[in-house]
């Protein structure tokens, strides 16, 4: 369920530049938004998917940034009455319409579907597969694409307050 947090991060300060989410679990849609009525085998996992509905204001903040959101494959197409398995075909389809609701307010949101570009055999931790030097070239492509993946300007970590020398020492 932490997909929440970057949503409401994002709404919370203009300080963030981009938002990447790997399978978030739960989406934000504007209040006035249409929340699909999906099928479901799963109450429980139908429940806790549901769209936070919060105040279009706070809403159109997420169109000022772009948008990547990655689900990779073994994802239901059929409700199921597996938890897990509910979760993600749901926590999927929300997200399709988070992504029509952002782009419909001129927004930057994209939802990379892994099997649609040949990339298969992704858990929901695609950092944790064998793929996942493949995994983070996508992203990192993204981010060159919209300008922040700090090639240009490199980011060198913070900086020592009132040093401006370092001396590694020498065992003797």
């Amino acid at each position: 369920m932490s997909g929440k947090y970057g949503w409401f991060s994002a709404m919370a300060t203009d300080k963030i530049k981009a938002v990447v989410a790997y399978e978030p679990g739960q989406v934000v849609l504007p209040e006035n938004a249409e929340i699909p009525q999906l099928p479901y085998k799963n109450a429980l996992a139908y429940e806790m998917l549901q769209p936070i509905t919060v105040p279009e204001a706070e809403f159109n903040k997420l169109t000022k940034i772009p948008i990547l959101i990655i689900y990779g494959d073994n994802i239901a197409t059929e409700p199921n009455e597996i938890f897990n398995v509910d979760v993600w075909r749901l926590s999927k389809a929300y997200a399709e319409t988070f992504v029509k609701e952002i782009n419909a307010r001129g927004g930057d949101a994209t939802l990379l579907d892994l099997p649609s570009i040949g990339i298969e055999g992704n858990t929901h931790v695609p950092f944790a597969d064998k793929n996942n030097i493949e995994i983070a070239n996508l992203m990192e492509d993204w981010l060159h694409k919209k300008g922040l993946d700090g090639k240009t300007n490199p980011h060198r970590g913070p900086q020592p307050k009132g040093l401006t020398e370092f001396t590694i020492p020498i065992a003797q």
